[in-house]
């Protein structure tokens, strides 16, 4: 029996919410930890993944003395307020992500673990803000295709979704 705690290359890929190739490559350029060997299998530490899935996640800045002109905030939020509004943590929670920027959705995916997927793209694509839809994996493709059709986001650039745009463009002409 595999112990949950170790994965091989596919499950541990799965876990990150990322296929195969990109795994590999997030591996070999030093964002995912290497893998260790048992029983001469690669396996990789569930504990090490989310360590490093963690880190590159962005972090803020130390907190340094403002130059002149830029505004201080009169009040700050209360714990409480923040506490109250804030968003629960669900990790490996399988589900559509949209990417925004400047209230555009720009980019629509979907994973089984949409935090970490979020976090690899991080450095891949420009966002400032995401949201996500908790969805059963097994429905993960036809409910990712259902948005794309209908949000035609601009960095989706599979050959269907830009099919699917360009009929809508010719029906508005008509």
């Amino acid at each position: 029996m595999i112990d949950p705690r170790w994965l091989p290359a596919r499950e541990a890929a799965d876990y990150v919410g990322v296929p195969a190739s990109a795994f590999s490559r997030l591996v070999k350029s030093g964002v995912l930890p290497k893998p260790r060997v048992f029983n001469r299998r690669k396996s990789w530490s569930v504990m090490e993944i989310d360590a490093e899935m963690s880190a590159s996640m962005p972090v803020a800045a130390p907190y340094r003395r403002p130059q002149r002109n830029i505004p201080i905030p009169t009040e700050l939020l209360s714990a409480e307020s923040i506490i109250t509004s804030a968003v629960p943590l669900q990790p490996h929670g399988s589900g559509i992500y949209f990417l925004i920027k400047k209230g555009v959705i720009v980019y629509v995916g979907q994973s089984v673990n949409v935090p970490a997927r979020i976090a690899t793209h991080v450095a891949e694509k420009a966002f400032d803000s995401w949201h996500w839809v908790p969805c059963p994996r097994k429905a993960l493709d036809h409910w990712e295709r259902l948005y794309l059709n209908a949000l035609l986001p601009p960095l989706n650039l599979d050959q269907e979704t830009r099919r699917v745009a360009r009929a809508t463009l010719r029906s508005r002409r008509v």
